[in-house]
């Protein structure tokens, strides 16, 4: 008689087949997900009628809350989501799994500037032999059959697109940032080369610090004209409470524009900055928030449009974490509203849009702003704790 024999699988067959099988399954979420958005898209098309508002923006910051995202990453999604519903074939080899997001990502922006006609031999073309591709292979793939559809168009799309040229901050952990810039690809390559060569002849001559760190110190001293990159310049807009100020404690302070660093870097920055100025802001010791800041440094104006841009930190939009671009009466000033700090906010400049479109309603309640969309849903705006540290009082009252 034979017994039974457990067939040990020590490579891990069994979950590798159910990774694949649960990528299955998120594609085909991602794909539904996307056909909701562009069928919500048709629906507020018609509810605002031309020359009532931007119906995408409405689209778009009902998203972001919805999903308690940026209106950024809302927006992109959006484009992706609508982008897709010109391409049937696509969109039905994504939901069954034959390709990656970013794989149909890369499609939906390389078609963007195709006309329904173009879009529809793009869509059959691109489709014959899309399934299994990577998302290089298929964006090489969809510019391929983008430019032989129409060069001319290609071309001028090439052109404009060189000219949206940006530099973006972005926050990083431990106390530094990114810098993202963007241009044409050759001064890019330009910009690179320039600094790898510096940093090559300078580890010749001996240099002990690394490659990274001497093309990230060039390119400091030549932007910034220094002789050196520590001697920046610079304002601080510093928080910090009593105690790491004294080095009795270790919460961390907050950079305005970066957000939390360790106290002991807030003292490196101010001691080896040639040049700074310190403005102090005070915090709410119950609740974290931000209460009040100095007045002090000369020429200083706008002080509650400080005010309320250091204790707002970003958007006040449910879900975004956008920079504030935007210091905006809750209360509409034709209506009443008074210049206020209770009655103001700081947004992003598509939030700010957002609020003004039919449908709309934004109300302070106390602390808090309730923002209500079209569709009826509500959500609600906390002014953020300037040091979210979980150890301040939780539960204690102010007297």
């Amino acid at each position: 008689m034979l017994e039974n024999v457990t067939v040990e699988d020590p490579m891990g067959v069994e979950e590798i087949d159910a990774i694949v099988a649960f990528d299955r399954v998120v594609r085909a979420a991602q794909a539904g997900q996307a056909a909701s958005i562009s069928r919500l898209d048709a629906k507020r098309r018609r509810l605002i009628k031309l020359g009532s508002g931007d119906h995408s923006l409405s689209v778009i910051g009902e998203l972001a809350m919805a999903r308690c995202i940026s209106p950024s990453a809302a927006g992109n999604q959006y484009g992706f989501a609508v982008g897709l519903g010109r391409l049937p074939r696509v969109a039905e080899i994504f939901a069954s799994g034959g390709i990656s997001e970013p794989a149909a990502r890369a499609v939906v922006r390389e078609a963007t500037g195709l006309d329904g006609g173009q879009a529809a031999k793009f869509d059959r073309r691109v489709g014959a032999q899309l399934t299994g591709m990577t998302e290089r292979q298929a964006a090489d793939l969809a510019r391929s059959i983008t430019i032989s559809i129409d060069s001319q168009a290609a071309y001028e799309r090439a052109v404009a697109n060189r000219r949206d040229r940006f530099v973006s901050l972005f926050p990083n952990q431990d106390g530094v940032a990114v810098l993202q810039v963007r241009g044409p690809a050759e001064q890019m390559v330009a910009v690179f080369n320039a600094l790898k060569k510096t940093a090559s002849a300078l580890l010749a001559d001996g240099d002990i610090r690394t490659k990274g760190q001497i093309m990230i110190d060039t390119l400091v001293q030549r932007v910034t004209g220094l002789e050196t990159a520590c001697g920046v310049g610079i304002e601080i807009g510093l928080a910090m409470t009593v105690g790491s100020l004294m080095h009795a404690d270790e919460m961390p302070a907050i950079l305005s524009g970066y957000g939390p660093i360790p106290p002991e870097l807030a003292h490196d920055l101010i001691s080896e900055a040639d040049k700074s100025w310190i403005r102090r802001l005070f915090i709410d010791p119950v609740d974290g928030h931000l209460v009040d800041q100095d007045n002090r440094r000369r020429l200083f104006d706008r002080h509650l449009a400080r005010f309320i841009a250091g204790r707002d930190v970003r958007c006040r939009q449910p879900g975004c974490e956008s920079p504030i671009r935007a210091h905006d009466h809750i209360k509409a000033y034709s209506e009443g509203g008074l210049t206020t700090a209770s009655n103001g906010q700081g947004l992003c400049t598509r939030s700010h849009t957002f609020k003004h479109l039919p449908g709309w309603m934004v109300t302070a309640e106390g602390d808090d702003i309730r923002w209500q969309t079209p569709t009826g849903h509500s959500y609600r705006s906390t002014p953020p704790p300037l040091i979210p540290d979980g150890r301040r009082a939780s539960g204690r009252l102010r007297q």
